[in-house]
């Protein structure tokens, strides 16, 4: 059940960030691409990573592949280090409602992380 639940975790998310940038950028909201563009290019890429990351891990995970599980730890790290990139980089600006989500997208990245460890599947596949 844990493994279920941490694939579609992944899926969603890597799906979200993909989906959150798209909007971001078309809607002309990433100013630091005239102000900081090497620096935000490095950080889009770091999340286009993890977001592939999150879906494939979450789609392995799903298919029962055996190097899916590796996967899906390493995709959580670097998750989790977006995550909290983001609620500084919100925090900072004060926008309360951003720093709320991203805050509990932490929470669920830490807890999913800690259960699918503990889990019985995780004696399985690496999960």
């Amino acid at each position: 059940m844990m493994k279920k639940i941490s694939a579609a975790f992944c899926i969603f998310t890597g799906i979200s960030i993909i989906g959150l940038w798209a909007m971001l950028y078309f809607s002309g909201q990433v100013i630091e691409l005239s102000s900081k563009p090497i620096d935000i290019l490095f950080h889009i890429t770091n999340e286009g990573i993890t977001a592939v990351f999150l879906i494939v891990g979450g789609c392995g995970l799903l298919r029962k592949k055996s190097w899916a599980g590796k996967v899906h730890f390493i995709s959580m790290g670097m998750l989790f280090y977006s995550l909290l990139a983001a609620n500084g980089y919100y925090t900072q600006k004060g926008i309360l409602p951003m720093t709320i989500m991203f805050s509990t997208f932490t929470i669920i990245t830490i807890v999913i992380t800690i259960s699918s460890f503990l889990s019985k599947d995780s004696t399985q596949n690496s999960i």
